[in-house]
């Protein structure tokens, strides 16, 4: 059971922060050196949220990063999905294998009413907040 949020995650958070409090398109370099990263990484990175339209990623010498109106809408939800994939995975918490309603694991009614809980709370606060 895993209740961290990725190094990814992490990065992407801190670079949407720096986006924001940035208007305009930033460089990537700017970006890496501001969240302690590589450029290569922070491309990777931020892959998702440009796919999503929420950051717009233009090549060349006057390239960049830029938040979308839809980046600075949007939730740590939305951000961490973007980045890790859905929360809500059918995973088994214990064991490596699907868990559902039809045979439950010892933690299913527990893990399912947390798992809910943080997606609740994900969905409602701002990555911008």
């Amino acid at each position: 059971m895993h209740l961290t949020v990725s190094k990814r995650s992490d990065l992407a958070i801190q670079a949407v922060r720096y986006l924001d409090a940035h208007p305009g398109r930033i460089p990537g370099s700017e970006i890496a050196d501001a969240v302690g990263t590589s450029v290569p990484f922070l491309s990777q990175v931020l892959t998702p949220l440009v796919t999503q339209r929420f950051i717009d990623s233009r090549t060349g010498p006057t390239g960049g990063y830029e938040l979308l109106d839809a980046g600075r809408a949007m939730t740590l939800l939305q951000l961490v999905e973007s980045i890790e994939g859905p929360i809500i995975d059918g995973q088994c918490v214990l064991e490596d294998s699907p868990c559902d309603g039809t045979n439950p694991c010892a933690l299913h009614a527990m893990w399912s009413t947390a798992r809910q809980a943080l997606i609740d709370s994900l969905g409602n606060v701002l990555a911008l907040g």
